[in-house]
């Protein structure tokens, strides 16, 4: 004797047989079993399942592109203040290590990057905490600040995010590794190297040079990166070498 289904019209199609579910019952997580998720959750699973930044992953992300833009306000009397100075930091201005990658050389500048951030926010804002956000930040800013000073002594001053940019790339792509997007993950990884690798051979991309109105220092995307992936290669490491049943 056959049994039909109440929640599974037989002429309703799949897709309208899922989105049915999906009203009735409600999804959480990717699974069908828990019929008594709250509106939030099943809120939240679908986000996710949209891949949107769906809680607060994203704040640490927004507060720097609201300090860029603040401080883009503040035009060339914050950019002396705040930009990355061998001379001035040598002096004691030690703030300049951290300000350095928020003011820029222009607005052109600063649109472009924040611009980068909004989408990066959008494609990797729920790869991490927020408290791991302000890791892979201060860790891609403090290895561009060694790098800059112990490597790139003819470099006299650095304005602009574009170095931490490539960290969260990093960070971002790594981390999403294990997050069941490991195709577009390779990809990105793929697309970061050969950008750094055709701006050590061949210098700037010409987009990022005009839109900087002035010299790039390429050197920063390679060490901003770096600190991006440091955050990122233990939990990827962790995740890859942890058994499962």
């Amino acid at each position: 004797m056959c049994c039909v289904d109440p929640l599974r019209p037989p002429y309703l199609s799949d897709v309208q047989k899922t989105l049915l579910e999906f009203t009735i019952r409600g999804r959480c997580d990717h699974e069908w079993e828990q019929p008594n998720c709250s509106a939030k959750e099943n809120m939240s699973a679908l986000n996710r399942k949209l891949a949107l930044p769906s809680g607060s992953s994203w704040w640490p992300l927004a507060g720097v592109a609201l300090l860029c833009l603040v401080l883009g306000f503040g035009a060339e009397e914050a950019r002396e203040w705040g930009r990355y100075e061998r001379e001035a930091i040598e002096a004691g201005e030690f703030w300049r290590l951290l300000t350095g990658h928020l003011v820029h050389s222009g607005w052109s500048h600063l649109w472009l990057n924040l611009a980068a951030l909004g989408l990066l926010a959008v494609l990797f804002a729920e790869a991490r905490t927020p408290l791991g956000w302000l890791w892979v930040l201060l860790s891609s800013a403090v290895v561009i600040d060694v790098g800059l000073y112990l490597l790139q002594p003819g470099v006299a001053w650095y304005v602009g995010l574009s170095g931490v940019l490539h960290g969260v790339i990093a960070a971002g792509s790594l981390s999403s590794l294990g997050r069941e997007q490991t195709k577009s993950s390779l990809v990105i990884v793929a697309a970061l190297l050969a950008k750094l690798g055709f701006e050590h051979w061949f210098g700037p991309l010409p987009l990022t040079q005009s839109a900087s109105a002035g010299p790039v220092v390429v050197a920063a995307h390679l060490y901003g990166a770096v600190g991006g992936a440091m955050t990122a290669i233990p939990g990827l490491w962790h995740h890859h070498c942890t058994p499962r049943d």
